[in-house]
Order: structure tokens, then C-alpha cells, then sequence
């Protein structure tokens, strides 16, 4: 350090150029940290101009959802929300929401909220998922939330909310948590 306290005299300005990027990643890191731990959605950016017409050509050649009445509410650079209509052969036994169609709208609204991020000619595929399940769901519909918490170049970290609503009013059925892996498939 030099005598004013000053290290500009002392350090090369490529080192002090080093330095000073250095500390903005870290400040961005942090502040992401703090945003994440409050459960803030931070904004991403797709790879892919036409995500949209990218995610909405995989959700139309998935027969499944078609068969279950998968319907897409709202898509945004790694955010997806869905529902599904709360119809009699989607109950478990008791006529509540089966436990795998809630994981099922989980997987595909993280999986989806993963697509819209990869660049056209790339696939994501679920490598592993946790379903917790806090209420039982009886309703209208039932709802997914899916975000991808972090892109990655091979795996992105994904999670959800599944909910039933009934009568306008949402509860919480399900938290899901998964990481999606990112495959090259070419153009």
C-alpha cells in the first residue's frame, strides 16, 4: 500500500483490473445467494430466442400430457407454470389427487421451466427428483409452479409447487426438487 493508502501505485493496473472484476462476481454470487434464500425468482435468460415455440413443440408431441390435460399457463425464461383439470381418473382411491400425477406436474413443470433455457437441438431429461407432500388435493385443478434455481452448461437445478385449487383458493399439495441433465441432440 502506498503512503495515501492506496494500492493503484503498488499494483499493476492489469492486476487491479483482475482485482476489481474478481470482486463484482463475487458481489453478484452473494447477492443471488440472498435473493435465492428469500425465495426471490431471479430473472434468466434463454439460449434459445424461440423458447417458446421450442417448449410448446415438446409439450404438444407429449402424449401423456394430452391425456391428462396438461395446459400451459405461463412460460418465461426458466419458469413454467401449468394445471391440470381435477377430473375422476387423476384420483387415488379415497378421490383425492394421486400422488403421481403430483409429481408427474412437478417433473414437467421443472422439466419444462429446464427446456426453455437450452439452446434449439438440446434435450433435458430428469436425472433425479424429490416429491414432498404436504396436503391432500381436492378441487377445480391442480396447479404446478416449476423455476430452474441454477443453469448449468450440463445440469440445471430445478424446483416446484404443486397446488390444488378449489373454489379460487390454492393449497399447497406437494414441493418438488430435481436436476435436469442437459443432452446434445444436434439441430
Amino acid at each position: 500500500m502506498s503512503e495515501d493508502g492506496s494500492f493503484d501505485k503498488v499494483l499493476a493496473p492489469d492486476m487491479l483490473a483482475n482485482i476489481h472484476l474478481s470482486l463484482r462476481i463475487c458481489m453478484k454470487q452473494v447477492r443471488q445467494a440472498i435473493l435465492l434464500s428469500c425465495g426471490a425468482i431471479l430473472a434468466m435468460e434463454s439460449r434459445n430466442p424461440n423458447y417458446q415455440e421450442y417448449v410448446a413443440k415438446k409439450v404438444s408431441t407429449n402424449r401423456f400430457l394430452h391425456h391428462i390435460g396438461f395446459q400451459i399457463i405461463k412460460l418465461e425464461p426458466g419458469y413454467m407454470e401449468g394445471e391440470v383439470p381435477f377430473v375422476e381418473f387423476l384420483q387415488q382411491q379415497d378421490g383425492f389427487v394421486h400422488g403421481g400425477v403430483t409429481s408427474t406436474i412437478a417433473d414437467m413443470v421443472m422439466g419444462f421451466a429446464a427446456y426453455s433455457l437450452v439452446e434449439e437441438g438440446q434435450k433435458v431429461m430428469t436425472v433425479e427428483m424429490k416429491v414432498s407432500y404436504f396436503n391432500r388435493g381436492i378441487g377445480d385443478k391442480v396447479i404446478g409452479k416449476g423455476r430452474v434455481l441454477k443453469a448449468g452448461k450440463r445440469f440445471h437445478f430445478c424446483e416446484a409447487e404443486v397446488y390444488c385449487e378449489a373454489d379460487g383458493i390454492q393449497t399447497l399439495m406437494a414441493k418438488a426438487s430435481s436436476t435436469m441433465g442437459v443432452i446434445d441432440i444436434g439441430k
